[in-house]
């Protein structure tokens, strides 16, 4: 809107963030405002009694920018990339296709990886996050386990996360982020394509 207000959005605050001096000190034609505008809507979401994702936290300036980004992100799930010259920002949640590949883009075999290798395998997830019963200090949340996953793997394989800007006295939202660390890294299937210039864009 032009105006200047507090917000604990996190796309916003990723934004703010990309162009701050202290951050990126990117230019506003320098972020996809209209992405920005899609996950600030998805993180403004009800799930249960509570918006689907917060950013509460505090940024020391002695950090480094791309440091602090990395955990905005965590506090939405989601991803920023860069990609022709802007920065485009993605909420934690299932969108629809936007671009349809077809045979005629491809000069060559497409190759597919239906799992994680080994060492990059995890079927459990475990962290912090700030509780504010805690007097605002990190707290562990319930580990998100899953047997099958734990069953198909041999044995039971921990991923540790920090959701350093997540805050939440009832453990719902940093296990719902955990949840999504752990089915992303199970139910992705990476495809690579080798394409003509077609798809650059």
């Amino acid at each position: 809107t032009g105006a200047t207000a507090w917000s604990n959005n996190p796309a916003l605050c990723i934004r703010d963030w990309l162009t701050s001096p202290e951050g990126f000190a990117a230019t506003s034609s320098e972020i996809d405002d209209a992405l920005v505008i899609a996950a600030a809507n998805i993180c403004d979401e009800t799930v249960g009694s509570q918006k689907r994702y917060t950013c509460d936290g505090v940024i020391a300036l002695d950090e480094k920018p791309l440091d602090v980004l990395e955990d905005l992100v965590t506090s939405m799930a989601g991803a920023v990339v860069y990609s022709q010259g802007k920065f485009r920002v993605y909420a934690g949640a299932a969108t629809t296709k936007s671009v349809t590949v077809d045979r005629t883009w491809l000069r060559d075999q497409i190759e597919v990886e239906a799992r994680l290798p080994r060492q990059d395998l995890f079927n459990a997830v475990r962290g912090t996050f700030t509780d504010p019963g805690n007097d605002w200090q990190k707290a562990d949340f319930p580990p998100i386990t899953n047997s099958t996953y734990a069953s198909q793997d041999g044995e039971t394989i921990y991923r540790d996360i920090t959701l350093r800007f997540t805050v939440d006295s009832t453990k719902v939202r940093p296990q719902r982020i955990g949840n999504i660390f752990l089915e992303k890294s199970r139910q992705g299937i990476r495809v690579t394509l080798k394409c003509t210039f077609a798809a650059l864009e």
